[in-house]
């Protein structure tokens, strides 16, 4: 099977579809331009459905009309909620559709799910905001099998495995190098065999400061293993995320918001700091531009992310299809890029801004950068400007994260809060 038919499982860029639906012209989730004024918003409440218990999963469809009145849809944002709250898209002006699903509390042998469908709202300049009331059924609907939100029996929904702190090492078996792979090519199979999510190295301890650690493109939490190991275990814990690398970012910042939600709850979570490594800088600060109002993070630490993408995904990009999503997303001046630098920081919040400069000079890569990412990526303008400080070290890209120099800047970075 080719990469991209691998691609086209993966989790939720799949279609969501249900049995009344025809969704076969669905497309890719795209990164969608609405930074500056180009912005509408789809928000409102979800109700409570007192007939389950589980998730909420909304899907956002845009309404695309072809020249012979045929139309289809296109997959754009997609979020999962814990709980009945409130709940807001940011996208472009344009006609849309919101789909929810949630599985049953007692799940069975066919696919049958809780359901919601709204009316077409059409947005733009003179309208460009619209609250929608999210009330499910109150009869289980059939699904089709391509809803994989929706579980039964034998077939788990595609986020089941998907962890809510559940306690490892990092020399389990679950972070060996060989995953990384399957994450980035093969993310349903990750989902499926391995789950991902965010895990705890120690009993949690409500005393010590978490700090959550985010790995980069094609990577796991293994590659921290020197950082953490320094950690001082008296003061802090380390939290790990690890997700498949492979999928489009906006998704790999909606499970970290979803499973940092129910840990946050669970243990009353008021103080996080956050550790990231390449690409897993650009996830991290995703995060924080949706839950920064809802958790304290005193500090940020970036350590060689390419704030302004990566060259060799621009050269990838007429094969894009055959690619990563993510690779869409690391195209040098993406809208993922744009929008998450659109955000200013919390108040409190410090950037501690790290790169590394020991590279040399490629037919993909610039002059100046660390063997991985280009000096100017890691520099980019708008990414400086909004840190607290920007520090640099004679590394690569890998070599960092072993560095004594770099381990002590963090820790020195960590103890000052």
């Amino acid at each position: 099977m080719r990469f991209y038919q691998f691609l086209l499982l993966a989790l939720i860029i799949i279609s969501f579809t249900s049995c009344s639906l025809n969704f076969n012209n669905y497309e890719l989730k795209t990164d969608l331009d609405t930074t500056g004024e180009n912005k509408a918003y789809i928000s409102g409440t979800i109700i409570k459905n007192d007939k389950s218990d589980k998730p909420y999963h909304l899907i956002l469809y845009k309404v695309i009309k072809e020249k012979d009145d045929k139309y289809f849809y296109q997959l754009v944002e997609f979020s999962t909620h814990l709980k009945n709250e409130n709940f807001q898209f940011v996208v472009q002006p344009g006609a849309y559709f919101l789909y929810a699903c949630q599985n049953p509390t007692k799940i069975t042998e066919k696919r049958l799910g809780y359901e919601f469908y709204s009316d077409y709202v059409e947005l733009n300049k003179k309208k460009n905001r619209i609250d929608i009331e999210v009330k499910m059924s109150n009869d289980l609907q059939e699904v089709t099998d391509d809803n994989i939100l929706i579980e039964t029996t034998t077939q788990k929904s595609i986020l089941d495995k998907i962890s809510f702190k559940e306690q490892k090492t990092l020399d389990d078996n679950i972070f060996k190098r060989d995953n990384a792979s399957i994450g980035l090519w093969k993310p349903l199979e990750f989902f499926k065999n391995i789950g991902g999510g965010v895990y705890t190295l120690e009993k949690f301890d409500k005393r010590k400061i978490p700090v959550l650690f985010v790995h980069g493109m094609n990577g796991t939490p293994l590659d921290f293993v020197s950082i953490i190991n320094k950690l001082d275990k008296n003061k802090f814990q380390a939290l790990v995320y690890y997700y498949p690398t492979g999928i489009n970012l906006n998704y790999s910042v909606d499970i970290l918001k979803t499973v940092f939600d129910y840990i946050r709850n669970k243990y009353q979570i008021k103080k996080t700091l956050i550790v990231s490594h390449s690409m897993g800088g650009l996830v991290s600060r995703g995060f924080i531009n949706i839950y920064k109002d809802k958790l304290e993070i005193p500090i940020l630490i970036t350590i060689s992310t390419p704030w302004n993408g990566q060259k060799f995904a621009k050269l990838g990009e007429d094969y894009i299809k055959y690619l990563p999503p993510s690779f869409l997303n690391m195209i040098p001046g993406s809208v993922y890029q744009k929008k998450i630098l659109e955000d200013s920081f919390p108040k409190n919040l410090k950037h501690h801004l790290l790169f590394g400069y020991n590279g040399k000079s490629s037919l993909v890569l610039e002059k100046s950068n660390d063997g991985t990412i280009s000096l100017s990526s890691q520099l980019f303008e708008k990414a400086q400007n909004q840190s607290f400080e920007v520090y640099g070290f004679n590394e690569n890209h890998i070599s960092i994260l072993k560095s004594k120099k770099v381990i002590n800047k963090i820790n020195t970075i960590l103890d000052s809060i």
